[in-house]
């Protein structure tokens, strides 16, 4: 019993892990996409900040 115990709050990280890494990406270039359209670029041109 205490072996399923562990095993599901190990799938529950997992999933809050890649949860958390999915929106973290998402905020990331929708951010940039924001910055972006602010500055008159698109989101894939050659430029620094």
């Amino acid at each position: 019993m205490i072996a399923g115990g562990r095993l599901r709050a190990a799938v529950i990280a997992a999933v809050l892990t890649a949860v958390c890494a999915v929106t973290g990406v998402s905020w990331v270039l929708v951010e940039h996409r924001r910055v972006e359209n602010r500055e008159g670029l698109g989101l894939r041109d050659p430029q620094g900040h």
